[in-house]
């Protein structure tokens, strides 16, 4: 694409010292995408698992140059189900990376995640919005491995914006959500949303945190329903304030399905499980 870079991450490092900075060391696995003029279209990326014992360890790194709107979706998925033979050798994503928006950046980034019911899966991001760029970023499970790990942190300097949304639908899962967003500079703002859908063999525990560095505003909003009586979900919101200017505010909730909505979508001609659908995906779509 005219105007932007594509690398291997090993190759980012040995061409742009810059780079080392974001990476830390060298890669061995991952990607680098430098955006340097406007693109004319949307950007895709694909992530998958195949074969059995494949263990991914990717180290990204996102840079996207002053003034410029970038609309990128991410997939991260199985390609292939094991069988019960296969399971035994076991496959794991592990992808950690860096997103630099430079001054007055905008970026809408959708992370969607489809694995299989054996896999391990650990994303740990780190989000760098300088003076008046601007980050939509929903991180989505449609299925869920049997362990996962999300961590998103976000570095927000002046005037700064983030819109966080993790929308997770959970079973027979072990994962683990921590989220934070730092508010350096006056004026920055941050939004966290969870929705998270607790079935049958879910376990999930969900720390969301805002820090207030400055004169800024945040809001904590964290969402649960249980359908199965072995789930078990923890909300853990969080607000740390340091400048006495600053207007942090949270609400979270667990609850179950609402018996009232589902007698008014039957009496509308819906059967049961087709209420129920309905309900949960309004609940998991983007708010």
């Amino acid at each position: 694409m005219s105007g932007s870079e594509v690398l291997p991450a090993g190759k980012a490092w040995d061409k742009y010292d810059w780079t080392h900075q974001y990476f830390g060391e060298k890669p061995n696995e991952g990607y680098f995408i430098w955006v340097k003029e406007q693109p004319s279209c949307s950007f895709l990326g694909c992530v998958s698992l195949d074969k059995p014992g494949i263990k991914q360890q990717l180290n990204n790194l996102t840079v996207i140059e002053s003034g410029l709107y970038v609309d990128m979706t991410g997939t991260c998925d199985s390609a292939t189900i094991l069988t019960d033979k296969q399971v035994v050798e076991g496959r794991a994503h592990q992808a950690k990376g860096k997103l630099v928006l430079r001054q007055g950046a905008s970026l809408y980034y959708q992370h969607l995640h489809d694995w299989a019911p054996s896999d391990q899966v650990s994303t740990n991001y780190e989000f760098f919005l300088e003076k008046g760029s601007s980050l939509e970023y929903t991180y989505k499970v449609e299925n869920a491995a049997a362990a996962m790990q999300l961590r998103a942190t976000m570095h927000l300097a002046e005037g700064a914006r983030s819109d966080l949304k993790v929308l997770a639908d959970c079973k027979n899962v072990n994962f683990q959500m921590h989220d934070t967003a730092h508010l350096k500079g006056a004026g920055a703002q941050a939004i966290s949303t969870l929705r998270i859908v607790g079935r049958q063999g879910a376990k999930v525990i969900a720390r969301s945190k805002i820090v207030a560095q400055a004169a800024a505003k945040g809001h904590l909003d964290c969402g649960a329903l249980m359908l199965n009586p072995d789930a078990k979900i923890k909300l853990i919101p969080e607000l740390a304030v340091e400048d006495q200017n600053a207007e942090l505010t949270h609400e979270a909730s667990i609850g179950k399905l609402s018996a009232e909505q589902i007698t008014y979508l039957r009496s509308r001609g819906l059967t049961s499980e087709q209420a129920e659908d309905l309900i949960l995906r309004g609940f998991l779509s983007e708010i």
